[in-house]
């Protein structure tokens, strides 16, 4: 089972819509979780569509400008019920592998002196759930200490206090994680700022019944937010998804019949599933194999923007350029997973 979390900073972009879709391909998450979308219900219910989610549930924008906005997109797999909401959290009941769970998505108040009001809901939530099996992960837009940020004026120690006393409360330990931890990249007067404001937690009973529960922090493109993907060993089985875009290519009708007949065993004797089974093997192992010289241009530009953003010396004007590029490339390769 995955979860992925990511502040997409407006989800009509065309490179975030890009990156969603992308992420969704590769790596099949069950939740799906979106802050910052910055746009109402009936697009995100497009984008649930072009996604194949059997359900969506949204926190609408507010004001003029479209601020804030929570999505989050889950599969029929796991029976969910939306327990609470609001502008910075969605708070769900599900069932992974007959254990009875809660998980919290979380978007922390960007001003600072109204950040507080979620570490106290999410304390008055943690008060019931002492006993409980707790997951809780978004971008909280804040951090334990000056040892998660790079860059910036270095705060005073009391600055963390209503954060750490939020987590301690809840008894929420971080997981093991890969990748570049520094999640957040902005500019401030004083130069660039890299900070891990975006985390995933579990308390201590999430930790005893899913002990292998890790996370990986992904590349950074299509926002200023590195996307993170939590995955929890599940007994469910990941589903086969055909690309869209191979039906009636070359190629894909000689990798089906290919992977029908088995070799070894006479065709009418082999099980259905194993056909099935092992066309499904042929035609990702073919996916994986093909790419245009568009793929690996915006693949290459990807890691190049990726690359831009950990550098603190690299002006703003490369990695603007960087983006520009990409966005004709998308455009030139004129392929999406719509």
């Amino acid at each position: 089972m995955r979860i992925l979390s990511w502040n997409c900073q407006g989800a009509r972009a065309e490179p975030t819509t890009r990156r969603i879709e992308e992420m969704h391909k590769m790596y099949s998450p069950s939740f799906m979780f979106l802050c910052e979308t910055k746009n109402d219900r009936s697009f995100m219910e497009d984008k649930q569509t072009s996604l194949g989610y059997d359900n969506l549930f949204t926190v609408e924008p507010k004001g003029n400008n479209n601020d804030g906005g929570l999505a989050l997109f889950y599969s029929n797999d796991y029976p969910v019920h939306i327990l609470a909401s609001d502008d910075h959290l969605i708070d769900t009941e599900t069932v992974i592998d007959g254990n009875r769970v809660f998980m919290t998505f979380v978007y922390g108040d960007p001003v600072v002196k109204c950040r507080q009001y979620v570490w106290e809901r999410l304390t008055r939530i943690g008060i019931a759930r002492s006993d409980a099996c707790w997951f809780i992960i978004g971008d909280f837009n804040e951090i334990t200490g000056n040892h998660e940020k790079r860059g910036g004026k270095k705060r005073s120690e009391n600055s963390f206090l209503p954060f750490r006393a939020m987590i301690q409360a809840c008894g929420f330990i971080d997981f093991p994680f890969q990748g570049n931890q520094f999640s957040w990249k902005g500019q401030r007067t004083n130069g660039n700022i890299r900070s891990q404001l975006d985390r995933a937690m579990g308390n201590k009973e999430w930790h005893n019944i899913f002990p292998h529960t890790n996370v990986e922090y992904l590349k950074m493109w299509g926002s200023d937010h590195r996307p993170l993907l939590a995955s929890i060993p599940s007994s469910l089985k990941k589903k086969f998804m055909l690309d869209k875009r191979r039906s009636g290519k070359a190629g894909l009708k000689e990798a089906m019949m290919e992977g029908w007949c088995v070799k070894g065993s006479h065709e009418n004797h082999h099980p259905l599933s194993k056909k099935i089974q092992n066309s499904q093997r042929i035609i990702s192992f073919g996916k994986k194999s093909t790419q245009t010289n568009a793929e690996k241009l915006i693949k290459e530009l990807q890691n190049k923007i990726d690359e831009t953003y950990e550098d603190i010396l690299a002006p703003p004007e490369t990695l603007l350029d960087l983006k520009l590029r990409l966005c004709d490339a998308y455009k030139e390769e004129g392929t999406f997973w719509f």
